[in-house]
């Protein structure tokens, strides 16, 4: 049985130091959490425990600040921010099936020393994770430490086994506490021995392991005359930081190490803590659904297929009428390439394709604008229609559009994905296309983004539609003749560093030019990975003062660039009329902006001369001019 105890406290406030700030949609703050479950999440993997708890402080004075009123005095309050997500914590933990443990006059470390002193008693392995080094004086044959740093949303562990500590230290795990008694603790305000820094203090219980020993020798212990009236004058005070610095190992905290995991058991209120807090990602990552959806019965979910439908079908002047009348359309591109349609109304459901006989009619009447027509991503039919000829107006409402309003990092706005979240029942067809819409409609008019979305990004369907279909003009030719010139300039300045190297090598490969630069140059800055030296854009901007050379690798890596995504990367999408035709994505970035993809169209470098040359490439119609604007 391997079980695994987390410093609740230890590690939710690393995770609040050291991820970004990240709220809610509601305003709460929620990275301390994320960073929390991250962590949590990428040590099951590692671990594979069989048995998950997880140790908090508790907010009231402990055994240690009753016998030394100065512990931990100098730390400060714990930051709002941070103390409103310690409850929410708890909430998840209870709702993943994980056992959260705290006791009055204890803390959380000493906690963690109960259940491994328990596992070691029985010979049960125990990994403890804590981003205090207090608690590597538990490691034992059977327990090890996973301790964590955690900057600017970058995690790092160190695992410590009985052998890893002793390579470091020199000295037993359970020394680390005269270590304390001897050097302090700032961070705890544990005072140690006044003068006795952390250098003298290793070597110290290096050579005498406990504070017993050296008080013993003391005298005639070879050591200057200074140290010792120092040692002799804070004996007492070292004897006290021993005992504040000890991890209790009998905390009577009421627990089973026994107790199984498994896979963390879900229940059914994680999915709304998750969706509250706005953790869309790891909702898709744990498969959460909500309560209702997971009750619905197998022949519920079920949803009869559209049916085939012709003008010359008597329900199609049924429809006609109601449509007149307007009633709104519910309609779904099926397949974009057809394309093909579903559509409900009235509890019905139709499909139609436009490559099917006769349905010219159908498509003429729905696609115009006396039929008020709600869809799921409007801009990519409306693109699809104009290259079958096809002009459609009348769309009143993009549920793909309303779920990106609500939330802009969400990241998947596919209907399998935004049914559940705002309807409480999996996604089952173009039937279900009503519901979710007046679902997202009245959150729409609740965030006070009707007129954002009705009056700005749905006329905008239309725009980037017309310039998708249309796409951009561009001189192939010259755009040729640019990639010719790069090739010349890439060869250039790759012979330069050669000739600066005195050999060759793929200045392409990182672990060839971090040989280089660092091994046979010697420049500053080198940070190895674990494939090499890091020879990343940071770091060579690093070096550009140091060495000539260092100009020219980054020359060449911008030629390089340029030449691949550009001079040969935009060929490909260059059409038979020569024109460039991407695709703009309204749903991607969290900032509200567009992006292109396929070809990417946005990044064109503008500053650089050559960048301004790829620019001028692009070109307008004989009689037009091409405009820049920022939407």
């Amino acid at each position: 049985m391997k079980v695994m105890v987390l410093d609740g406290n230890s590690i939710i406030n690393r995770a609040f130091f050291g991820v970004r700030e990240l709220r809610a949609p509601d305003g709460t703050p929620t990275n301390a959490i994320f960073g929390f479950l991250n962590i949590l999440s990428r040590l099951t993997e590692e671990q594979h425990p069989d048995s998950i708890k997880v140790a908090f402080d508790v907010r009231e004075p402990t055994f240690r600040h009753k016998s030394y009123a100065g512990y931990k005095a100098t730390r400060k309050g714990m930051p709002e921010d941070l103390a409103v997500q310690l409850p929410l914590m708890k909430e998840i933990l209870e709702n993943m099936g994980i056992e959260h443990l705290e006791c009055p006059g204890f803390e959380a470390d000493d906690i963690l020393g109960s259940i491994s002193a328990a596992c070691d008693e029985k010979g049960d392995p125990c990994v403890l994770v804590t981003g205090d080094k207090d608690s590597l004086q538990l490691i034992t044959e059977n327990t090890t430490v996973c301790l964590i740093k955690t900057k600017m949303g970058s995690t790092e562990t160190i695992l410590y086994t009985l052998e890893v500590f002793r390579e470091e230290y020199g000295f037993e795990p359970k020394h680390l506490v005269d270590l304390k008694a001897l050097m302090g603790d700032s961070s705890d305000n544990i005072p140690g021995v006044p003068g006795v820094g952390e250098k003298t203090a290793l070597q110290l219980i290096r050579d005498y392991r406990t504070i017993d020993s050296l008080y013993e020798k003391l005298t005639e212990a070879p050591l200057r005359d200074s140290l010792k009236n120092k040692l002799a004058a804070g004996e007492n005070s070292a004897r006290m930081s021993y005992e504040l610095a000890t991890i209790v190992k009998n905390v009577p905290v009421e627990c089973s190490t026994a107790s199984e995991v498994g896979p963390v058991k879900y229940s059914s209120g994680l999915y709304e803590i998750f969706k509250r807090l706005g953790f869309q990602k790891l909702i898709a990552k744990y498969e959460l659904t909500p309560e209702e959806v997971r009750s619905v019965a197998a022949s519920e979910k079920e949803q009869p297929e559209p049916e085939p439908l012709l003008p010359s079908d008597s329900r199609w002047a049924a429809l006609r009428e109601k449509f007149e009348k307007g009633e709104e359309c519910f309609l779904l591109c099926t397949d974009p390439d057809t394309p093909a349609f579903a559509f409900t109304a009235g509890g019905e459901a139709f499909r139609f394709d436009l490559n099917g006989e006769g349905v010219g009619d159908i498509a003429e009447f729905l696609f115009s604008p006396a039929v008020r027509k709600v869809s799921h991503h409007v801009k990519e039919i409306l693109t699809a229609l104009q290259k079958r000829g096809y002009r459609a107006d009348g769309f009143v409402f993009d549920t793909a559009l309303a779920a990106y309003l609500l939330d802009a990092v969400q990241n998947n706005y596919t209907l399998e994905y935004i049914t559940p979240q705002y309807t409480g029942t999996d996604y089952r067809g173009v039937a279900d296309l009503p519901a979710l819409t007046a679902a997202l409609r009245e959150k729409i008019r609740a965030s006070g983004m009707e007129k954002l979305l009705l009056e700005i990004e749905m006329p905008l369907c239309d725009v980037l539609a017309d310039m998708e279909v249309s796409g951009f003009r561009i001189d192939r030719d010259a755009l040729s003749r640019f990639g010719e010139g790069l090739t010349e300039g890439i060869a250039e300045a790759q012979q330069r560093i050669w000739d600066t190297a005195g050999y060759e090598f793929n200045i392409n490969s990182p672990k060839q030019l971090g040989h280089f630069l660092f091994d046979e140059l010697m420049l500053p800055y080198g940070k190895k990975t674990k494939s090499g030296w890091s020879t990343n854009a940071e770091i060579l901007e690093k070096l550009r003062s140091k060495h000539p050379v260092v100009d020219e690798i980054l020359e060449f890596r911008t030629l390089t660039k340029l030449k691949s995504t550009y001079a040969e990367g935009l060929i490909p999408y260059i059409d038979e009329n020569g024109r460039i035709h991407t695709t703009f994505q309204m749903t991607v970035t969290a900032t509200g902006r567009l992006s292109s993809t396929e070809p990417n169209l946005q990044n064109i470098p503008v500053r650089k001369q050559l960048g301004a040359q790829i620019r001028e490439m692009f070109t307008a119609d004989e009689g037009n001019v091409l405009v820049d604007a920022d939407y």
